[in-house]
C-alpha cells in the first residue's frame, strides 16, 4: 500500500484523533501505517495530508511542502499562546486601524525571516517540549531557538467590527470544542475578567504563502509588535499543503 491522501481537520480534532476516525470509516486500512504529514494546532482546521503504507518513507519530503493559511487576527488583546488559547491580557486603550495604515506592516512580513518558535509549541528543548517550560514557568531556564522561514505572499483581505459580548462568546465556544487540558477554566475566566462587552474590536482576515514550518500564530504575535499594538490569533485554516487543497 502506498496511498497519499488528504482529509480536513476540523477545530478541536487532534491529527491522532483524525487518523483514528479515518480507520474506523475506512477498515481496509485498519492494519495499515498511517501517518500525518505537518501538525495543525488544536484550534486551527483544514487540510491534514496522511501518509499511508510506503507512502510513510517519503514523509520529510511531504512535511517540507509550502503552505497557504487563511487567518484572523484580533487586535486589543495578546496571549502567552499568541492565539485566544492562551492567558490573556487587553490593550487597555483603543486604537482603530484602516487597510492603509495596516498594509505596510503586513507586507513587511514578506520574504526569508527568522521566527522563534511559539512558547507554546512542541518544539524540543533538553528532551522537554516548549509547552512544558511555559507552562511550569521556566522559560528564562532556556533559550528558545529560532528557525529560518519565508513568506511567499501575505495579504489583508478584510477588516471586521464586533462587539465584545459576540467576540467573547465565539473565543468560549472555540475553546470549549479542545478536549484534555489546555487550561480551558483559567482562559476562559480571563477572557471573560478583560473583555468589554460593549466595545468594538477589530478582526483582520488574512492569507499568506509560506514555507514549511512557519507559525502563523507567530507572525500574528509579531504584527502586534509591528503595530505597537496587542494582536493575537482568532482564527487559522490550512487551505493547501503542497499540491493538495480544501
Amino acid at each position: 500500500m502506498n496511498r497519499v491522501i488528504s482529509l480536513y481537520k476540523p477545530i478541536g480534532v487532534s491529527p491522532v484523533e483524525l487518523i483514528n476516525q479515518f480507520k474506523a470509516e475506512n477498515p481496509e486500512y485498519k492494519d495499515e501505517v498511517v501517518s500525518y504529514a505537518g501538525r495543525l494546532d488544536p484550534l486551527a482546521h483544514g487540510v491534514m495530508v496522511l501518509l499511508i503504507g510506503e507512502a510513510n518513507k517519503q514523509r520529510r519530503e511531504y512535511e517540507k511542502s509550502d503552505k497557504t493559511y487563511e487567518f484572523k487576527a484580533i487586535l486589543g488583546f495578546k496571549t502567552d499562546s499568541y492565539d485566544i488559547c492562551g492567558i490573556v491580557q487587553a490593550e487597555p486603550t483603543v486604537k482603530i486601524f484602516t487597510e492603509e495604515s495596516l498594509r505596510p506592516t503586513i507586507e513587511s512580513f514578506k520574504g526569508k525571516q527568522e521566527q522563534y518558535f511559539p512558547p507554546f509549541s512542541s518544539f524540543r528543548i533538553k528532551g522537554k517540549p516548549l509547552f512544558k517550560w511555559a507552562r511550569d514557568g521556566k522559560l528564562d531556564e532556556i533559550e528558545i531557538p529560532k528557525k529560518n522561514i519565508e513568506v511567499y505572499n501575505i495579504e489583508l483581505l478584510k477588516i471586521e467590527t464586533i462587539k465584545g459580548k459576540e467576540l467573547l462568546n465565539k473565543i468560549v465556544s472555540r475553546i470549549n470544542l479542545l478536549k484534555g487540558d489546555f487550561r480551558q477554566d483559567t482562559i476562559i475566566e480571563k477572557w471573560n475578567a478583560v473583555m468589554d462587552a460593549n466595545r468594538e474590536y477589530q478582526i483582520l482576515s488574512m492569507k499568506a504563502d509560506v514555507s514549511s514550518g512557519t507559525y502563523i500564530r507567530g507572525i500574528v504575535d509579531e504584527l502586534g509588535k509591528r503595530l505597537g499594538y496587542m494582536a493575537t490569533t482568532f482564527e487559522i485554516q490550512r487551505t493547501r499543503s503542497g499540491k493538495y487543497t480544501t
